[in-house]
């Protein structure tokens, strides 16, 4: 038997680990209309690092669960998502999907561009965007009581980005003016052979900027 098993219900599209007493993973952006009202606070470290504006072009190479991309969305960018996982490419399909029919998230899911490929192959082909942001999938260091259930299940079905020094390597050997990186907090340069032109950082995220 398949560990995971992707299906379809009336609410959405769910995966589920069968090796788990969880709850199955359901990309559901209603879920954070709160964190949206807020989104324009200055506090919101996401903000502070991309300077979110009306038409901003934001390639977001590693895309997980899109909460932030529809963050930046709702701030008026225009993103586009890169996932390589075909599984959890068809999660965020249906995401926004259901969010574009969604009286209070269709504008800004419309914002959003959904692409199924390997990020650095995107990168290549295509005009460079404004940003570039990377959330790579870092192994938790955190007890599993303190990871939300859907980022535990999308942990366990990605596992950790082997590749994620490579990405980097590649996104700042593109020309991108700025890339933004986020990262647990308290740790050192992700990438030693350039250090972040600046960084804010908080108990709960760490953002490296790079400009060029």
């Amino acid at each position: 038997m398949s560990r995971f098993k992707l299906y379809r219900t009336s609410v959405g599209l769910f995966l589920e680990d069968r090796y788990s007493h969880q709850k199955p993973l359901i990309i559901d952006f209603s879920r954070i209309e709160r964190r949206l009202k807020q989104a324009g606070r200055r506090t919101e470290l996401l903000v502070q690092a991309v300077k979110p504006r009306e038409g901003l072009r934001i390639l977001d190479c590693t895309a997980g669960l899109g909460n932030d991309a529809l963050i930046l969305a709702y701030l008026g960018c225009e993103v586009t998502l890169i996932e390589r996982s075909r599984v959890i490419s068809y999660l965020l399909e249906d995401a926004i999907l259901r969010a574009r029919a969604h009286h209070l998230l269709s504008q800004t899911a419309e914002r959003i561009e959904l692409i199924c490929a390997d990020s650095i192959s995107v990168l290549a082909s295509r005009s460079l965007p404004d940003v570039v942001y990377l959330d790579p999938m870092f192994p938790s260091k955190k007890s599993s009581a303190l990871v939300k259930g859907s980022m535990q299940v999308l942990q366990r079905y990605l596992g950790p980005d082997l590749d994620s020094e490579k990405l980097l390597d590649a996104v700042l050997q593109s020309g991108v003016k700025k890339t933004v990186v986020k990262r647990p907090p308290r740790t050192s340069d992700w990438n030693s052979r350039m250090r972040p032109t600046q960084v804010v950082e908080s108990r709960n995220a760490r953002f490296e900027i790079y400009f060029q």
